[in-house]
């Protein structure tokens, strides 16, 4: 089982959704089984983690809720009736892990009556904490989208390791929407034209888009999703900054 998310993961798992990983979780051998629990642990354990903080427990209580789940998660007994059709994947998710957090207090609840049963501690109630803690999973949720297609951006770049100065002068830029961004100056260090640098820009942020809608089509079944999360991702991302 995962524990925290490696910094890479194979490339061809982004070939697969994330519906795709859970129902397909148990065939393979343990190898590839593990790599497809890594893409979700990759894109999820930190919006989970910040979700589970929500509910109390010291030190690593949380981490230890979040690794639990992941392990209970891919059990088929307990992911059996799962359908894409539940939609999209991080409300699925969301839900699953509230109700695994659900079963920890009632067993925290029968621990405490005398019950031989081991927990992790909490000390929040969850749907009393529930619109913050959710909408707090949201943010991470497209944070960690942001930085999975970042990333996919990056590697496209180091594979070409002639353009890796471009990537790390440039990339800094693709959130910045700022006309005054002197081009000139950044042309000088790159040794290209000024019209080249802000070509570059527009294509690194078109390659950027594109990988990052692929993540967003990735967590939805119906296409017709896709538009919506990808809006509603954005609209996070810009209330954030």
């Amino acid at each position: 089982m995962p524990s925290a998310p490696k910094d890479c993961v194979s490339q061809d798992i982004f070939q697969t959704t994330r519906w795709s990983v859970i129902l397909d979780a148990w065939s393979g051998s343990e190898s590839q089984q593990l790599q497809k629990l890594e893409v979700l642990a990759k894109a999820y354990w930190s919006p989970l983690l910040i979700y589970a903080r929500r509910f109390g427990g010291t030190g690593h209580e949380p981490e230890d809720l979040v690794q639990a789940f992941f392990e209970r998660m891919f059990r088929r007994a307990h992911i059996g009736n799962v359908q894409p059709e539940d939609g999209r994947f991080r409300a699925f998710l969301l839900r699953t892990f509230k109700n695994f957090i659900l079963d920890q207090q009632r067993a925290a609840n029968r621990q405490k009556r005398g019950g031989d049963i081991e927990f992790v501690p909490l000390s929040a109630d969850v749907n009393a904490e529930a619109p913050q803690a959710e909408q707090m999973f949201d943010q991470a949720w497209a944070d960690s989208l942001v930085d999975i297609a970042f990333s996919r951006l990056e590697t496209s770049y180091r594979e070409r390791n002639q353009q890796l100065p471009l990537f790390e002068t440039v990339s800094p830029l693709l959130a910045n929407h700022d006309r005054t961004i002197c081009y000139d100056d950044m042309g000088e260090r790159l040794d290209m034209t000024a019209m080249a640098v802000r070509m570059a820009v527009k294509r690194m942020r078109e390659r950027f888009g594109h990988y990052l809608r692929q993540e967003v089509e990735r967590t939805v079944n119906q296409p017709e999703d896709v538009e919506d999360e990808l809006r509603y991702l954005l609209k996070l991302q810009s209330a954030r900054n």
